[in-house]
């Protein structure tokens, strides 16, 4: 995802949607996007 605001989930790599509906699996120790 390249826009849209990432929603962290803190413990958990449960994949979530950002404001813009794109997917994306959140690593929760850095809790970045990947494309």
């Amino acid at each position: 995802s390249q826009s849209g605001q990432i929603k962290i989930v803190p413990g958990s790599d449960i994949p979530s949607l950002s404001t813009h509906g794109c997917m994306t699996t959140l690593t929760p120790s850095a809790g970045r996007d990947e494309p």
